[in-house]
């Protein structure tokens, strides 16, 4: 086992994010999650998605919290996982038919 630097800093960041109908949402953002969200017809545009000079991706105006424990990581998964879309299909009731990205980075 590594002993632990006290004098490193550790900071966490939590992003939550959907991709449903080939959109992509922020779960976290009160302003992009309609009221009416299970079954609903997302017509708007969502978020894009751009390529940065390093060949990674970034998902503009995606929101990231900064958070200070545990918890409150686990309070804005749960957060964010409420604000899924569902939509049900024939072999589905409870169906997502997404995909959802919950990041967690750590910074030293």
């Amino acid at each position: 086992m590594k002993s632990i630097d006290s004098q490193r800093h550790y900071s966490v960041f939590v992003s939550f994010l959907q991709i449903y109908n080939e959109k992509v949402f922020d779960l976290l953002n009160p302003s992009t999650i309609q009221p009416n969200k299970r079954g609903a017809n997302f017509d708007n545009a969502g978020l894009r998605i751009r390529w940065t000079k390093k060949d990674q991706f970034v998902v503009e105006n995606l929101y990231v919290f900064e958070t200070a424990n545990v918890n409150e990581v686990l309070e804005l998964f749960r957060y964010g996982a409420q604000n899924r879309v569902l939509a049900s299909h024939n072999l589905n009731d409870v169906s997502s038919r997404s995909h959802s990205i919950f990041s967690i980075t750590v910074e030293s």
